[in-house]
C-alpha cells in the first residue's frame, strides 16, 4: 500500500541484504489502458497472473503512473520488448507486495522531465538520473561508487568496517562539448565506435557534436550497433532493446494455400510468399529481418487455407541459434473426439492450433503477448486406418506419391526429403492438423519459441 510516511530503508532490507520497493499492485491487466487505481487504493492481486497495474515510481528511477506492467521476472530478457524496460527483483515475493517477487519497469533514463534539477538513483542498477533540460539524464556509477539522493558517490570503510559514502567523486568527462575534467581532450569516451550515437554509461547534456544521433549506445565498440539499428548481428542486442537478436530460417509447405506467415505479429507480404505456396507438395524457404526473433518469449504463426474446403495442413522446419524445430504433433484421439484442456495430450504438442471453423481467432493472433490457452495440440496427419508409425509422414493418406505423378507407395520430392533418407528415425519434420473438424478450410497454427 501506498503511503505519505517517510521512506525507511533500514526498514525494508530481508534476510538476503536486498533492498524492498514499497509497492503494491492493482489488479490483473492486459494494456496499459487497463490501469486505473482512485486515490492510490490497491486492488488484490494473484501471484499466478502476469500483468498488475503499478503504482507512480519515478523516486526509483524508473516510469510508473499506473502503467500495466508484467511482474516475477527473473532477466531484463523476460520483459517487454519496448526499449528501456528493466526486471526490478523486490528480495523475494512477500505478502505486503502481494507475493510479487519482482516487476518489469521502465527506466526514466532518456524521457521527458518537468522537474529541473531533480536527482533521483535508479534502484538496484546504481545509476543516478537527474533531470537536466527536460530530459532525465542518465550518469552509470563506477565499480566502487553507488548512488545516493541521485548522486555516485564513493564507497569508504570506517573504522568498524562500515561503508561511509561520504566522499563524492571527482569530476569526469561529460558529454556536453566541454573538457570537463581539464585533460584538454573534449567529450572523449562518448562516441568511441563513431557511429554518431552517445555510449549509454555516459551521461550526455543536449545534442553534443560527437554524438548527434542520439544517447543510450550499448555498445560503444561497434559501430553497428545503436538504438534501432536494422544492421543485424547474430545473438548480439544490435538495436539496443535489452534483447539478443537471431535469424531463423524456415522452410514451410502447406496444403493447400499459405494466407498468412508472421512472427511476432510482423505479417510477410503475399509477394514474398514462395513460388510453391499453392503447392503442398514442395516447398518454400523464408528468412530475412522479419524472421529476426529475439531474447525471450517469440512466435511464429501460419495461416493455411485448403481450397477444396476439406482440411489444411502443415509441414515445417524452423532453424535458429543452432537448433533445428520441426512440425511435430500428437497422436488423434482413439475415440475420435477432440482433445480439449482436460486431457494428458493438450500441452504435449509445442506447435497449437486454433481448432474452430470461424474465420479467424483474433486480429493479433500472431503476436507473442498474445493468449492461446484455449488452442489445441497439433495433431499428427493420417487419415481413419492409418497405420501409427507413419502417422505424419510424408507418405501418410492424403499425401501420397500419387500428387507428384509417383506411386502411392513413393514419396514427393520435396525441400524435407533429406530428414526422410538420413535414416534417423523420428528426426523428420511431421505433416500436422487440427484433426476436428474435418470440414476446416481455414486453419491456424502457434509455436512459441524461446531464446536466451
Amino acid at each position: 500500500m501506498l503511503t505519505d510516511e517517510p521512506f525507511d530503508e533500514d526498514s525494508l532490507i530481508d534476510d538476503s541484504d536486498q533492498l524492498i520497493l514499497p509497492l503494491c499492485f492493482e489488479k490483473n491487466c492486459g494494456s496499459h489502458g487497463d490501469c486505473s487505481v482512485p486515490d492510490n487504493v490497491c486492488a488484490p492481486y494473484i501471484f499466478t497472473e502476469e500483468y498488475a497495474c503499478g503504482p507512480d515510481i519515478e523516486d526509483f528511477g524508473y516510469q510508473g503512473e499506473w502503467l500495466c506492467l508484467e511482474v516475477n521476472c527473473a532477466t531484463d530478457a523476460d520483459c517487454r520488448d519496448d526499449l528501456g524496460y528493466v526486471c526490478v527483483p523486490f528480495g523475494g515475493p512477500l505478502p505486503e507486495f502481494n507475493e510479487a517477487s519482482s516487476v518489469c519497469a521502465r527506466s526514466l533514463s532518456g524521457t521527458a522531465c518537468a522537474e529541473e534539477g531533480k536527482k533521483v538513483c535508479q534502484f538496484g542498477r546504481d545509476i543516478a538520473i537527474t533531470c537536466t533540460d527536460g530530459v532525465w539524464k542518465p550518469y552509470f556509477c563506477e565499480e566502487g561508487y553507488s548512488c545516493e539522493s541521485g548522486e555516485c558517490v564513493l564507497e569508504m570503510l570506517d573504522s568498524d568496517g562500515e561503508a561511509n559514502d561520504a566522499d563524492i567523486i571527482p569530476p569526469l568527462e561529460t558529454c556536453d562539448n566541454i573538457d570537463n575534467d581539464g585533460d584538454t581532450l573534449i567529450d572523449e569516451g562518448c562516441d568511441d565506435d563513431g557511429d554518431g550515437w552517445c555510449d549509454i554509461t555516459m551521461e550526455v547534456y543536449g545534442i553534443p557534436t560527437i554524438c548527434p544521433n542520439g544517447l543510450l549506445d550499448c555498445n560503444d565498440g561497434d559501430l553497428n550497433i545503436y538504438p534501432g539499428s536494422t544492421i543485424h548481428q547474430e545473438a548480439a542486442d544490435y538495436d539496443c532493446d535489452n534483447r539478443k537478436e537471431y535469424q531463423a530460417t524456415m522452410t514451410l509447405s502447406v496444403d493447400d494455400e499459405l494466407v498468412e506467415l508472421c512472427a511476432n505479429g510482423t505479417q510477410f507480404d503475399q509477394d514474398e510468399f514462395g513460388g510453391n505456396y499453392g503447392d503442398w507438395a514442395r516447398a518454400d524457404t523464408y528468412g530475412g529481418p522479419k524472421l529476426v526473433l529475439e531474447s525471450g518469449t517469440n512466435v511464429i504463426g501460419i495461416h493455411g487455407k485448403d481450397v477444396g474446403l476439406a482440411i489444411s495442413a502443415f509441414v515445417a522446419t524452423i532453424q535458429v541459434n543452432g537448433t533445428i524445430i520441426i512440425s511435430d504433433g500428437v497422436m488423434p484421439p482413439d475415440d475420435g473426439i477432440a482433445y480439449t484442456s482436460l486431457d494428458d495430450e493438450w500441452d504435449d504438442a509445442l506447435w497449437r492450433y486454433f481448432p474452430e471453423a470461424v474465420p479467424t481467432p483474433n486480429a493479433d493472433w500472431c503476436d507473442k503477448w498474445f493468449d492461446d490457452s484455449d488452442w489445441g495440440p497439433a495433431i499428427l496427419a493420417g487419415t481413419s486406418g492409418t497405420d501409427p508409425s507413419v502417422y505424419g509422414n510424408l507418405g501418410t493418406d492424403p499425401w501420397w506419391g500419387g500428387a507428384c505423378g509417383l506411386t502411392k507407395y513413393e514419396r514427393c520430392p520435396t525441400a524435407f526429403e533429406p530428414y526422410y533418407t538420413d535414416a534417423i528415425a523420428g528426426n523428420e519434420p511431421k505433416w500436422i492438423w487440427d484433426y476436428n473438424p474435418t470440414q476446416l478450410a481455414d486453419a491456424w497454427l502457434r509455436i512459441r519459441i524461446v531464446l536466451p
